[in-house]
């Protein structure tokens, strides 16, 4: 006996089900591993290129700001940071990538950008102060997206692993487990029908010699 599996049809048959279960889930998994890696390595593409992009963003947004500072001064940009007011705010939503749920950043405004420019008055101020205003939103928008995509990666590095270890489970554990016991039940069964033949035999052979003996006594 196989891991306590009666050798039984019924058990056979139910054996046989399972093992076409695992083979198609086997196969499904393993289909989704394979986009998932697919989709891995795209992301990963899209991060060195949003990488440089931020970088270079943010070196003109710096820029921009100590051009404004040696214009105005770092006093007055320092007392129109304090006054600066929200702008943005972001949203947080999900969404499905390769059968998984991955989060989606957005960034919405709270102002229209006649306010956005209203808490900081013309006087003492200069087109430096909006130059490195918009190099910041610039910048901001594209770490935001970043930001989403990182989190992806890690969503989807984490999915991966996750639907890798399933698919080793059913191609290394469970499948052949199952074959295993499909093979002993088989063969049991096989041995079993070889004995009731031979059982058949023996009996049609006896009941053949009884039958003749009593033939010849009736003569």
């Amino acid at each position: 006996m196989s891991e306590g599996i009666q050798a039984t049809r019924m058990n056979l048959m139910r054996l046989r089900d399972r093992h076409k279960l695992a083979e198609k889930g086997h196969d499904l998994l393993q289909e989704k591993l394979d986009s998932l890696v697919i989709r891995f390595f795209e992301v990963v593409d899209t991060i060195r290129g949003l990488r440089e992009e931020t970088a270079v963003l943010t070196k003109k947004a710096q820029d921009a700001l100590i051009e404004a500072q040696m214009v105005v001064g770092p006093l007055r940009m320092r007392e129109i940071a304090f006054a600066a007011p929200e702008i943005w705010k972001i949203e947080a939503y999900e969404s499905n990538v390769a059968g998984v749920v991955v989060p989606k950043l957005e960034l919405e405004k709270t102002r229209d950008d006649a306010q956005t420019k209203l808490f900081y008055g013309f006087q003492d101020s200069s087109s430096q102060i909006d130059n490195t205003t918009e190099a910041y939103r610039l910048a901001i928008e594209k770490i935001v997206v970043l930001a989403e995509t990182l989190a992806m990666l890690t969503i989807l590095g984490e999915a991966i692993t996750e639907t890798k270890r399933r698919v080793n489970a059913l191609r290394f554990i469970l499948i052949p487990r199952l074959k295993k016991q499909i093979a002993f039940i088989e063969m049991t069964l096989e041995e079993q029908e070889r004995e009731q033949f031979a059982q058949l035999k023996k009996i049609k052979e006896k009941l053949k010699k009884k039958a003749e003996a009593k033939h010849a006594s009736l003569k």
